[in-house]
């Protein structure tokens, strides 16, 4: 992770978008139009805020860090893994790199429909992109929290609901478990025990990401120095990004959310109408409100989070091990 980001390149601090309400039922239809018109400026921007974030050389990065097998063979070497360590250790390494990858191919498939101006293709992928991020943060801050209080069991536990259960008979759980007898138990073991999109929903609306957020003390031991400095400036960036440039907040996202299944649901259909710009000038807000940076601040701050897990299995790599080992009988 040493010398990964500079953040400030990439947010530059722009007008906060607050569409203005008059509360006057004689000029209502020109309200109307005047938020529909601000929505529709605030979405194009929004929209090219995302493109030029997600597909920047650091969205990049921090998609693929944990695709790299040289930075894992790193820290297999930093740690001094043996070979029952790295198994176990690869595996949590891959869980990053999958959870993190979803939530980037969400959003840009996402940006690409909306810029086709298929807006309601995109709203499936808002869907899928909002589940993702609202689950990433439920599992990764647990995940931390439990780690560093010591609590191997429950981490191992959560982690393996998290990555391995499954309700359904696919043809990967099929092969998997006949390749692979460690990963056969561990399937087995977390059949039909997923977390559910409630839990990660209640966990958002119930959790001060904010206070979490300004008071995170990154590892302090066996961090390199480049690595803490990393860490203190994706911080700064992503409370300034939170505390200066974000129009949303949790409850709103939440909200917008349950606008969004309604969307995604086959009903409605003269109130959902894709072909009406009424129901577009609804799905730019949604996307407005669900990709603000109340949010997105928070996914990027994931990033020091699962570093900083990944050092603590490291440090705790024996009882991590052994843990995941004895599921897996």
């Amino acid at each position: 992770m040493a010398k990964l980001i500079k953040f400030e390149n990439y947010f530059k601090k722009k007008k906060k978008f607050k569409p203005k309400i008059i509360n006057s039922r004689s000029n209502l239809i020109n309200d109307l139009n005047k938020i529909e018109k601000t929505l529709d400026k605030g979405f194009l921007v929004k929209l090219d805020d995302n493109e030029k974030l997600w597909n920047s050389p650091l969205g990049k990065q921090v998609e693929d860090m944990y695709s790299d097998r040289k930075i894992f063979e790193g820290f297999k070497k930093s740690f001094k893994l043996n070979s029952k360590e790295s198994i176990f250790s690869e595996l949590f390494f891959d869980f990053i790199s999958n959870s993190t990858r979803r939530i980037f191919s969400n959003m840009r498939d996402m940006n690409f429909l909306l810029k086709k101006k298929k807006y309601l293709s995109g709203m499936y992928l808002l869907r899928a992109f909002a589940e993702s991020s609202l689950y990433d943060l439920y599992v990764f801050t647990e995940l931390y929290l439990l780690i560093k209080k010591g609590n191997i069991e429950k981490f191992v536990n959560l982690f393996c609901k998290a990555n391995f259960s499954s309700s359904s008979i696919s043809f990967k759980v099929m092969y998997s478990r006949l390749h692979d007898k460690s990963l056969n138990s561990l399937l087995r073991k977390f059949e039909n025990k997923k977390i559910h999109i409630n839990d990660a929903i209640r966990y958002y609306k119930n959790t001060d990401f904010k206070s979490f957020m300004v008071n995170y003390d990154t590892v302090t031991n066996n961090t390199l120095e480049e690595d803490k400095k990393d860490s203190l400036r994706i911080k700064e960036s992503c409370l300034r990004l939170l505390n200066n440039q974000s129009y949303s907040n949790p409850e709103e996202t939440i909200n917008s959310y349950a606008h969004l299944c309604e969307v995604i649901h086959p009903n409605s259909y003269y109130v959902i109408n894709e072909n009406d710009k009424e129901s577009i000038t609804d799905f730019k807000k949604l996307y407005v409100h669900i990709t603000d940076y109340s949010l997105i601040s928070k996914i990027f701050f994931n990033i020091t989070t699962k570093t900083d897990i990944l050092t603590f299995i490291g440090l705790n790599k024996r009882d991590f091990s052994q843990c995941l080992e004895n599921l897996s009988k």
